[in-house]
């Protein structure tokens, strides 16, 4: 994938899947030896952009580990990968649910934020959020808005755009150094449960046969393209979001690091299935 990304001129951000119950402990240690052998191997790769490490703590995980034991597990495993790596950044993926954890030591301060949830985002509205509660939590440092989007069963595929334009502009005037627009595809296996009814999206019950179709299950419609690869209107409105500035919106300097590879999504969706698809 990384190779592929420097033929096309790309920088990617390569991020781990941690496990927030054993993150720490002592029997943490083969899992994070496999953490560090990855970034051993990859460190040198010209589009390597950063490391990502780990996804959105759980809220669960949080209460019955603690703050404490989760915030010292990334730091151990911070300080571990800046020791064989210490040329790129490196960051976690956090959100609204645990904005409090301190996580002061990581190079980038970064948030999954999405324009209609949870609630106190919609509250505040999604670039006044960023702005007043986000960037006091980064600080001086750069603030990275590791996803955000809409998918197309809420807001319908001319909502979605829509929704897309408006955040790129509200993250910007608020300052952040960047976003990652999620996602690239539509993943019709992505969970394993439905909603009760049409129309009540969030409302759902376990169903174990999910993942051999491609139903109304909202969190397999965030792509800006359909599964079967035709692009939607978000695709146009991406392309523009990431090509040009706009008076209301320039697009600052450092934005331009934080592009992750459509080619390179594209490709790896041909070759096997990934958790995530994103571009930025």
């Amino acid at each position: 994938m990384l190779d592929l990304a420097e033929r096309h001129g790309l920088k990617v951000l390569c991020g781990f899947t941690l496990d927030w119950w054993s993150l720490g402990a002592p029997g943490y240690a083969s899992a994070r030896e496999r953490v560090l052998e990855r970034v051993r191997e990859h460190r040198d790769k010209p589009a390597l952009l950063g490391w990502v490490l780990g996804n959105e703590i759980p809220a669960v995980a949080l209460e019955k580990r603690g703050e404490d034991s989760l915030r010292n597990g990334l730091l151990d495993l911070y300080h571990a990968v800046k020791e064989i790596d210490a040329r790129h950044p490196v960051t976690h993926s956090n959100w609204p649910i645990t904005k409090n954890l301190d996580l002061h030591f990581l190079d980038i301060a970064s948030f999954n934020v999405y324009p209609l949830w949870p609630p106190e985002v919609v509250a505040a509205g999604f670039g006044p959020y960023i702005e007043r509660t986000l960037q006091p939590i980064a600080g001086d440092k750069p603030l990275l808005i590791t996803e955000f989007g809409a998918n197309t069963l809420e807001a319908g595929d001319a909502g979605q755009a829509r929704w897309l334009r408006e955040s790129w502009r509200g993250l910007v005037r608020a300052g952040a150094a960047g976003g990652v627009v999620f996602e690239f595809a539509d993943e019709w296996w992505k969970n394993y449960d439905n909603p009760r009814r049409a129309g009540n999206w969030w409302d759902r019950v376990p169903d174990p046969e999910d993942e051999k179709r491609h139903d109304l299950d909202p969190e397999e419609y965030y792509g800006v393209m359909t599964a079967e690869r035709h692009a939607r209107p978000a695709a146009a409105a991406v392309k523009e979001m990431f090509s040009a500035g706009t008076k209301e919106a320039p697009i600052p300097t450092a934005v331009t690091a934080f592009l992750i590879a459509l080619a390179v999504v594209t490709w790896r969706r041909g070759v096997g299935r990934s958790r995530r698809t994103q571009l930025g």
